[in-house]
Protein backbone atom coordinates (compact mmCIF):
# COMPACT_ATOMS: atom_id res chain seq x y z
CA UNK A 1 0.00 0.00 0.00
CA UNK A 2 1.94 3.36 -1.22
CA UNK A 3 0.31 6.40 0.51
CA UNK A 4 1.03 8.41 -2.71
CA UNK A 5 -2.10 6.47 -4.33
CA UNK A 6 -3.94 7.24 -1.21
CA UNK A 7 -3.01 11.19 -0.45
CA UNK A 8 -2.42 12.17 -3.88
CA UNK A 9 0.24 14.45 -3.50
CA UNK A 10 2.37 15.55 -6.61
CA UNK A 11 4.66 18.08 -4.28
CA UNK A 12 7.27 15.99 -3.69
CA UNK A 13 8.90 19.06 -1.51
CA UNK A 14 9.48 20.11 2.24
CA UNK A 15 10.62 23.10 3.84
CA UNK A 16 13.07 23.25 6.87
CA UNK A 17 11.68 26.19 8.05
CA UNK A 18 8.40 24.23 8.51
CA UNK A 19 10.97 22.94 11.56
CA UNK A 20 11.40 26.41 12.68
CA UNK A 21 15.34 25.91 11.26
CA UNK A 22 17.10 28.59 8.70
CA UNK A 23 19.91 28.19 6.58
CA UNK A 24 21.38 28.76 3.43
CA UNK A 25 20.63 26.02 1.84
CA UNK A 26 18.97 22.46 3.13
CA UNK A 27 18.91 18.95 1.93
CA UNK A 28 16.18 15.70 2.50
CA UNK A 29 17.56 12.78 2.80
CA UNK A 30 17.21 9.49 3.31
CA UNK A 31 18.89 9.28 7.09
CA UNK A 32 20.53 11.69 9.56
CA UNK A 33 23.22 9.45 9.27
CA UNK A 34 23.12 10.51 5.88
CA UNK A 35 23.20 13.75 6.94
CA UNK A 36 26.01 13.66 8.57
CA UNK A 37 28.39 12.08 5.73
CA UNK A 38 27.10 14.92 3.60
CA UNK A 39 28.14 17.29 6.08
CA UNK A 40 31.58 15.72 6.61
CA UNK A 41 32.00 16.06 2.65
CA UNK A 42 31.27 19.63 2.92
CA UNK A 43 33.83 20.24 5.34
CA UNK A 44 36.27 18.40 3.98
CA UNK A 45 35.55 20.69 0.54
CA UNK A 46 36.07 23.63 1.95
CA UNK A 47 38.59 22.82 4.98
CA UNK A 48 40.70 20.43 2.52
CA UNK A 49 43.23 21.23 5.02
CA UNK A 50 41.21 20.13 8.68
CA UNK A 51 42.26 18.38 11.17
CA UNK A 52 40.49 15.30 11.63
CA UNK A 53 40.02 15.39 15.38
CA UNK A 54 36.16 15.88 16.02
CA UNK A 55 34.58 16.44 20.21
CA UNK A 56 31.20 14.43 20.20
CA UNK A 57 28.54 13.88 22.72
CA UNK A 58 29.66 10.58 25.23
CA UNK A 59 25.83 9.60 25.85
CA UNK A 60 24.99 8.88 22.04
CA UNK A 61 24.60 5.60 19.19
CA UNK A 62 27.56 4.40 16.53
CA UNK A 63 25.33 5.78 13.83
CA UNK A 64 26.36 9.49 15.15
CA UNK A 65 30.41 7.99 15.81
CA UNK A 66 30.55 5.79 12.08
CA UNK A 67 30.85 8.72 10.11
CA UNK A 68 33.78 10.52 11.39
CA UNK A 69 35.57 7.19 11.73
CA UNK A 70 34.50 6.67 8.20
CA UNK A 71 35.97 10.17 7.12
CA UNK A 72 39.28 9.58 8.89
CA UNK A 73 38.46 11.44 11.82
CA UNK A 74 39.85 10.64 15.71
CA UNK A 75 36.81 10.93 18.23
CA UNK A 76 37.03 12.27 21.51
CA UNK A 77 34.17 13.02 23.98
CA UNK A 78 33.06 15.67 26.13
CA UNK A 79 31.47 14.94 29.64
CA UNK A 80 27.82 15.74 30.81
CA UNK A 81 26.52 15.33 34.26
CA UNK A 82 23.82 13.19 35.23
CA UNK A 83 20.71 14.84 33.97
CA UNK A 84 22.82 15.15 30.65
CA UNK A 85 23.75 19.01 30.95
CA UNK A 86 27.13 20.22 29.41
CA UNK A 87 29.18 22.21 31.84
CA UNK A 88 30.85 24.89 29.78
CA UNK A 89 33.68 25.71 31.49
CA UNK A 90 34.72 21.45 31.50
CA UNK A 91 33.83 21.49 27.55
CA UNK A 92 36.13 24.45 26.97
CA UNK A 93 39.18 22.32 29.05
CA UNK A 94 38.67 19.64 26.79
CA UNK A 95 37.97 21.39 23.39
CA UNK A 96 41.11 23.45 24.49
CA UNK A 97 43.47 19.71 25.01
CA UNK A 98 42.38 17.65 22.36
CA UNK A 99 42.62 20.56 19.39
CA UNK A 100 39.42 18.84 17.91
CA UNK A 101 38.41 21.42 15.02
CA UNK A 102 35.15 19.72 14.56
CA UNK A 103 32.55 19.63 16.87
CA UNK A 104 29.00 17.80 17.14
CA UNK A 105 26.07 18.50 20.08
CA UNK A 106 22.90 17.19 20.40
CA UNK A 107 20.36 18.50 22.71
CA UNK A 108 18.65 15.18 24.77
CA UNK A 109 15.11 14.22 24.59
CA UNK A 110 13.32 17.23 23.33
CA UNK A 111 15.15 19.51 26.40
CA UNK A 112 17.62 22.17 26.15
CA UNK A 113 20.85 20.47 27.44
CA UNK A 114 22.97 22.81 26.02
CA UNK A 115 22.37 26.26 27.87
CA UNK A 116 24.27 29.53 26.90
CA UNK A 117 25.80 26.89 24.46
CA UNK A 118 26.36 30.00 22.32
CA UNK A 119 29.35 31.02 23.84
CA UNK A 120 31.01 28.47 23.13
CA UNK A 121 30.14 29.01 19.76
CA UNK A 122 31.42 32.49 19.72
CA UNK A 123 34.51 31.77 21.15
CA UNK A 124 36.02 29.46 18.65
CA UNK A 125 33.98 29.75 15.83
CA UNK A 126 36.55 32.15 14.84
CA UNK A 127 39.46 30.46 15.10
CA UNK A 128 37.97 27.80 12.70
CA UNK A 129 36.44 25.36 14.93
CA UNK A 130 33.86 24.43 12.74
CA UNK A 131 30.09 23.14 14.69
CA UNK A 132 27.63 21.03 13.80
CA UNK A 133 23.95 20.32 15.92
CA UNK A 134 22.33 17.21 15.35
CA UNK A 135 18.59 18.11 16.43
CA UNK A 136 16.93 15.22 16.04
CA UNK A 137 15.76 14.87 19.68
CA UNK A 138 14.75 18.02 19.96
CA UNK A 139 13.00 18.24 16.70
CA UNK A 140 9.63 20.20 17.64
CA UNK A 141 10.93 21.78 20.80
CA UNK A 142 11.08 25.65 19.89
CA UNK A 143 14.25 26.84 21.95
CA UNK A 144 16.49 29.00 19.92
CA UNK A 145 18.65 27.61 17.07
CA UNK A 146 22.01 27.40 17.95
CA UNK A 147 24.18 29.38 15.33
CA UNK A 148 26.04 26.20 14.27
CA UNK A 149 28.04 25.89 10.80
CA UNK A 150 25.79 22.81 10.18
CA UNK A 151 22.52 21.18 11.24
CA UNK A 152 21.50 17.65 10.79
CA UNK A 153 17.93 15.75 12.07
CA UNK A 154 15.88 12.68 11.94
CA UNK A 155 12.39 13.37 11.15
CA UNK A 156 11.49 9.29 10.90
CA UNK A 157 11.99 9.05 14.85
CA UNK A 158 9.44 11.04 15.78
CA UNK A 159 6.37 9.86 13.32
CA UNK A 160 5.73 6.48 11.17
CA UNK A 161 7.78 7.59 7.86
CA UNK A 162 9.95 5.10 5.59
CA UNK A 163 12.96 7.32 6.11
CA UNK A 164 13.78 10.87 6.48
CA UNK A 165 16.73 13.03 7.93
CA UNK A 166 17.86 16.68 6.92
CA UNK A 167 20.80 18.57 6.77
CA UNK A 168 21.23 22.58 6.97
CA UNK A 169 24.33 24.88 6.10
CA UNK A 170 24.55 28.19 7.69
CA UNK A 171 26.52 29.75 4.94
CA UNK A 172 27.21 28.54 0.81
CA UNK A 173 25.62 25.74 -0.35
CA UNK A 174 25.79 22.03 -0.30
CA UNK A 175 27.46 20.52 -3.36
CA UNK A 176 26.51 17.07 -3.49
CA UNK A 177 23.38 16.72 -3.05
CA UNK A 178 21.51 12.63 -3.73
CA UNK A 179 19.54 12.40 -6.71
CA UNK A 180 17.76 8.68 -6.04
CA UNK A 181 16.46 7.82 -2.73
CA UNK A 182 16.36 4.41 -1.76
CA UNK A 183 13.67 2.32 -3.53
CA UNK A 184 14.31 -0.99 -1.96
CA UNK A 185 14.12 0.62 1.99
CA UNK A 186 10.89 2.90 0.93
CA UNK A 187 8.94 -0.77 -0.16
CA UNK A 188 10.29 -2.92 2.64
CA UNK A 189 8.85 -0.08 5.29
CA UNK A 190 6.02 0.42 3.08
CA UNK A 191 5.08 -3.12 2.82
CA UNK A 192 6.09 -3.89 6.81
CA UNK A 193 3.76 -1.06 7.81
CA UNK A 194 0.88 -2.32 5.79
CA UNK A 195 1.00 -5.61 7.14
CA UNK A 196 0.93 -4.66 10.43
CA UNK A 197 -2.07 -2.40 10.10
CA UNK A 198 -3.25 -5.64 8.60
CA UNK A 199 -2.96 -7.72 11.37
CA UNK A 200 -3.67 -5.50 14.37
CA UNK A 201 -6.60 -4.03 12.98
CA UNK A 202 -8.03 -7.10 10.64
CA UNK A 203 -7.29 -9.46 12.67
CA UNK A 204 -5.27 -10.83 9.24
CA UNK A 205 -1.66 -12.06 7.98
CA UNK A 206 0.83 -12.90 9.90
CA UNK A 207 2.49 -10.94 12.75
CA UNK A 208 6.07 -12.57 12.25
CA UNK A 209 5.40 -11.41 8.38
CA UNK A 210 6.06 -7.99 9.37
CA UNK A 211 8.60 -8.53 11.66
CA UNK A 212 11.11 -9.97 9.41
CA UNK A 213 9.76 -6.60 7.08
CA UNK A 214 10.83 -4.54 9.07
CA UNK A 215 14.02 -6.26 10.48
CA UNK A 216 14.93 -6.81 6.16
CA UNK A 217 14.18 -2.44 6.11
CA UNK A 218 16.49 -1.75 8.93
CA UNK A 219 18.78 -4.54 7.49
CA UNK A 220 18.61 -2.50 4.11
CA UNK A 221 19.16 0.82 5.75
CA UNK A 222 22.10 -0.83 8.03
CA UNK A 223 24.19 -1.43 5.27
CA UNK A 224 23.89 1.93 2.74
CA UNK A 225 27.14 2.71 2.11
CA UNK A 226 26.41 6.32 0.76
CA UNK A 227 23.77 8.83 0.86
CA UNK A 228 20.36 8.86 -0.59
CA UNK A 229 17.51 11.71 -0.99
CA UNK A 230 14.23 11.17 1.40
CA UNK A 231 11.34 8.60 -0.80
CA UNK A 232 8.73 10.13 -1.76
CA UNK A 233 6.12 8.48 0.59
CA UNK A 234 8.22 9.74 3.44
CA UNK A 235 7.31 13.45 1.70
CA UNK A 236 3.69 12.88 1.41
CA UNK A 237 3.35 11.54 5.30
CA UNK A 238 4.73 14.15 6.40
CA UNK A 239 3.48 16.78 4.55
CA UNK A 240 -0.04 15.25 5.85
CA UNK A 241 1.38 14.75 9.47
CA UNK A 242 -1.13 17.15 11.69
CA UNK A 243 2.50 18.69 13.93
CA UNK A 244 0.11 20.45 16.15
CA UNK A 245 -1.56 17.33 17.43
CA UNK A 246 1.97 15.53 17.87
CA UNK A 247 2.81 18.34 20.22
CA UNK A 248 -0.23 18.07 22.27
CA UNK A 249 0.04 14.79 22.83
CA UNK A 250 3.18 14.53 23.70
CA UNK A 251 2.79 17.42 26.02
CA UNK A 252 -0.13 15.68 27.66
CA UNK A 253 1.80 12.14 27.54
CA UNK A 254 4.65 12.92 29.31
CA UNK A 255 3.27 15.76 31.85
CA UNK A 256 0.55 12.90 33.00
CA UNK A 257 3.83 10.31 33.37
CA UNK A 258 5.61 13.03 35.51
CA UNK A 259 2.74 13.32 37.77
CA UNK A 260 2.38 9.70 38.01
CA UNK A 261 5.72 8.75 38.76
CA UNK A 262 7.14 11.67 40.77
CA UNK A 263 6.78 9.94 43.82
CA UNK A 264 7.61 6.62 42.68
CA UNK A 265 11.25 5.47 44.93
CA UNK A 266 12.37 3.13 42.44
CA UNK A 267 13.07 5.66 39.93
CA UNK A 268 14.80 8.96 38.74
CA UNK A 269 14.09 11.75 36.35
CA UNK A 270 16.15 12.45 34.40
CA UNK A 271 14.69 15.40 32.21
CA UNK A 272 12.30 17.90 34.37
CA UNK A 273 9.04 19.11 34.22
CA UNK A 274 8.08 20.49 30.80
CA UNK A 275 8.14 24.35 30.27
CA UNK A 276 6.27 25.67 27.08
CA UNK A 277 9.14 25.25 24.74
CA UNK A 278 9.79 21.71 24.89
CA UNK A 279 8.33 18.68 22.91
CA UNK A 280 9.72 15.50 24.70
CA UNK A 281 10.80 12.84 22.26
CA UNK A 282 10.62 10.12 25.56
CA UNK A 283 9.77 10.24 29.02
CA UNK A 284 13.17 9.48 30.03
CA UNK A 285 14.14 7.87 33.97
CA UNK A 286 16.94 6.39 35.54
CA UNK A 287 15.77 2.61 36.94
CA UNK A 288 18.41 1.12 39.66
CA UNK A 289 17.54 -2.92 37.87
CA UNK A 290 16.72 -1.25 34.57
CA UNK A 291 16.64 -4.54 32.85
CA UNK A 292 14.06 -6.18 35.27
CA UNK A 293 11.76 -3.45 34.96
CA UNK A 294 12.12 -3.67 31.52
CA UNK A 295 11.09 -7.41 31.00
CA UNK A 296 8.31 -6.80 33.18
CA UNK A 297 7.18 -3.82 31.12
CA UNK A 298 7.40 -6.08 27.85
CA UNK A 299 4.62 -9.04 29.44
CA UNK A 300 1.91 -6.35 29.69
CA UNK A 301 3.18 -5.42 26.33
CA UNK A 302 4.38 -1.68 26.96
CA UNK A 303 7.73 -1.16 24.78
CA UNK A 304 10.52 0.75 26.76
CA UNK A 305 13.27 1.12 24.68
CA UNK A 306 16.88 1.43 26.38
CA UNK A 307 17.78 3.82 23.13
CA UNK A 308 21.87 3.38 23.03
CA UNK A 309 24.66 0.44 24.41
CA UNK A 310 28.10 2.53 24.82
CA UNK A 311 29.35 2.44 22.04
CA UNK A 312 33.07 0.52 21.66
CA UNK A 313 34.63 3.62 21.21
CA UNK A 314 34.29 4.83 24.28
CA UNK A 315 36.10 2.43 26.78
CA UNK A 316 36.76 5.35 29.31
CA UNK A 317 33.77 7.83 29.93
CA UNK A 318 33.44 9.50 32.97
CA UNK A 319 31.37 8.33 35.91
CA UNK A 320 28.12 10.14 35.14
CA UNK A 321 27.80 8.66 31.61
CA UNK A 322 28.30 5.07 32.57
CA UNK A 323 25.59 5.37 34.93
CA UNK A 324 23.53 6.64 32.33
CA UNK A 325 24.32 4.07 29.53
CA UNK A 326 24.03 1.40 32.97
CA UNK A 327 20.29 2.44 34.04
CA UNK A 328 18.82 4.69 31.27
CA UNK A 329 15.04 3.63 30.57
CA UNK A 330 12.87 5.67 27.94
CA UNK A 331 8.68 5.42 28.44
CA UNK A 332 6.87 6.02 25.07
CA UNK A 333 4.59 9.44 24.97
CA UNK A 334 4.11 9.88 21.56
CA UNK A 335 0.83 10.44 19.68
CA UNK A 336 -0.16 7.10 18.94
CA UNK A 337 -1.08 6.79 22.94
CA UNK A 338 -3.17 9.08 25.17
CA UNK A 339 -3.48 9.57 29.04
CA UNK A 340 -5.33 6.36 29.23
CA UNK A 341 -2.11 4.16 28.01
CA UNK A 342 0.16 6.43 30.64
CA UNK A 343 -2.04 5.58 33.27
CA UNK A 344 -1.86 1.97 32.25
CA UNK A 345 2.35 2.51 32.49
CA UNK A 346 1.80 4.01 35.60
CA UNK A 347 0.14 1.01 36.99
CA UNK A 348 2.03 -1.31 35.56
CA UNK A 349 5.50 0.25 37.27
CA UNK A 350 3.32 0.58 40.54
CA UNK A 351 2.64 -2.93 40.37
CA UNK A 352 6.14 -3.97 39.49
CA UNK A 353 7.12 -1.97 42.63
CA UNK A 354 4.92 -4.17 44.67
CA UNK A 355 5.97 -7.54 43.13
CA UNK A 356 10.13 -7.04 43.75
CA UNK A 357 9.52 -5.51 47.55
CA UNK A 358 7.41 -9.01 48.16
Amino acid sequence: MNPLSVLGSSDFSLNIESFGLKGSDSVFLSTCRGAENLVLDTISERNPNIRKVALIPPFTCNTVIEPFLKHGYQVVSYSIDGALNVDLDKFREVLIATSAQVVLVHRYFGFDTLKDFEKIISEFSPKGIVFIEDRTQCLYSTFNQLPVDYIIGSIRKWAGLPDGGFAVCKTGVFTNKPHVYNEELERLKLEASYAKYEYLHKNSGDKQNFLDLFRQAEQQLDSETSYFKISPSSVVIQQNLDSSILKKKRRENYSFLYEGLKDSDILEFLMPKLTEVEIPLYFVMSVKGRNELQRYLQLHDIYAPIVWSKPEVYPDICKEVQNIYDSILCLPVDQRYDVDDMNRIIKCIKEYREYVNN
